[in-house]
């Protein structure tokens, strides 16, 4: 969950600083799809959604195997993806493009602040209380 400056500066420094045939991970650290919403609340005042615990998507996707062994399930009900969001977790080890290419991600409270803000500046909206920095 990267601020999309941020990704597209960190491609940029890949393609002039990364070495030709070296694989880099750009990305930040793991964060979790709650954590964005708990800040967005925060900033907003507006009370985030309800998660549905992960064991719900492992149990789905125990059920969801036993059917693709006989039938393929709809685009975004496999079991692999199931599963993946049983952990909520993406684990990634950035250091050699952090070493190697200087990449930086801004704290996920200031990208979450400023999607938000383009999100209203795009709906011509304001924000119905003022968003705390």
């Amino acid at each position: 969950m990267d601020y999309v400056e941020d990704t597209a500066r960190n491609i940029y420094r890949a393609m002039r600083k990364g070495e030709p045939g070296e694989e880099y991970l750009i990305a930040s650290e793991p964060r979790r799809l709650d954590e964005a919403f708990d800040i967005a609340e925060e900033l907003t005042g507006i009370e985030a959604p309800r998660s549905v615990p992960g064991s719900v998507f492992r149990w789905l996707g125990h059920a969801i195997s036993g059917v693709e062994t006989f039938t393929r399930p709809p685009a975004g009900f496999e079991s692999e993806l199931l599963y993946f969001f049983d952990t909520g977790d993406v684990l990634v080890d950035n250091s050699k493009a952090r070493r190697d290419l200087d990449i930086e991600h801004r704290p996920l409270r200031e990208a979450v602040r400023q999607y938000l803000e383009w999100e209203l500046d795009q709906q011509d909206m304001r924000p119905l209380v003022e968003m705390q920095h």
